[in-house]
């Protein structure tokens, strides 16, 4: 049986760095992001349903979830937050799953889930690792990336501190220095 350990932390914290560090190491991973990313391209099933549940006008013009809209929308709507992680989180649950079982003979798996202690999975993992921050480091990352302070600020509210989730985890590492680390 694996041994399996989660990496979380903040938007912009360092988490996707770490798990390309465990992957160059031949271990297999996982991103629940990069699930996301496959489960809402143009045709899928959960693609289906986030536009039948907001509608089109959160769909650019090539059928690709606007990130950025439905952000500005789970940022302001709690509803519309729940609607959409209700739609999404099983299925992620499932990929999950079906990684955990397809390496089950590997001796460590290394899973990405920013949220995993908003929506309480660390109870699937034996070791949970935080990357974390400071904030003011994540918001020059954040804001490199969306180029909207709003976003940024939104964003941030929408998941727990990294402080917080710190005084949940096994282990905290700086996010800060991965780009210093060797491969």
């Amino acid at each position: 049986m694996a041994f399996k350990m989660a990496i979380t932390g903040g938007p912009a914290s360092g988490k996707s760095t770490v798990l390309k560090k465990f992957a160059q190491k031949g271990i297999p991973v996982f991103s629940a992001d990069e699930a996301v990313r496959e489960l809402t391209t143009p045709g899928q099933k959960v693609w289906q349903k986030i536009r039948e549940a907001f509608g089109s006008e959160y769909f650019l013009p090539n059928g690709e979830l606007d990130r950025h809209a439905i952000l500005r929308l789970i940022i302001a709507d709690q509803r519309a937050k729940e609607t959409l992680e209700a739609i999404i989180h099983p299925e992620v649950k499932i990929r999950l799953f079906e990684f955990f079982k397809e390496n089950e003979k590997a001796p460590l798996l290394v899973a990405e889930v920013p949220l995993l202690f908003e929506v309480g999975w660390e109870k699937y993992f034996d070791l949970v690792m935080v990357v974390y921050v400071p904030e003011e480091v994540q918001r020059q990352r954040l804001l490199e990336r969306l180029k909207d302070p709003e976003l940024v600020e939104g964003l941030l509210r929408l998941q727990w501190p990294l402080t917080k989730k710190c005084q949940l985890a096994d282990l905290v590492i700086l996010g800060m220095s991965l780009e210093s680390m060797p491969h």
